[in-house]
């Protein structure tokens, strides 16, 4: 699994609220839009990766399509054709030379929160 991929599923399965209940994706109906159907095949293809169908269902139960998420989505410097991607991390931080030490201090606050999401999450 790729660390992008799976801190995606990660952040998806922590924000959404709990499970109202749902048919398996093998007995549901059709899904009546794309993203629906979308999320139908994120639940089988992540469901293969050893992630229970329900739990993935559970958190995404309630999840409406947001058609700001595509447009911030788009927006990203590795979507970029005109920004360099891999000279764009180094002018950021030298931009503001107090954000790696700010970061690092972050970290070490959480480092036990962290500690407890890549265990469970393996991300």
């Amino acid at each position: 699994m790729r660390p992008a991929s799976a801190a995606l599923l990660a952040v998806l399965l922590c924000l959404v609220p709990g499970y109202a209940g749902a048919d398996s994706p093998k007995t549901a109906a059709a899904p009546p839009d794309p993203f629906e159907r979308w999320k139908t095949s994120f639940v089988r293809r992540w469901g293969r990766r050893e992630v229970p169908r329900s739990f993935i269902q559970a958190r995404l139960a309630g999840v409406t399509f947001d058609p700001r998420v595509p447009e911030i989505d788009r927006n990203q410097i590795t979507a970029s054709t005109t920004q360099d991607y891999p000279e764009f991390p180094k002018q950021w931080l030298a931009s503001d030379p107090d954000r790696v030490a700010r970061g690092k201090e972050i970290l070490a606050q959480n480092r036990e929160l962290i500690d407890r999401v890549e265990k469970k999450y393996r991300v």
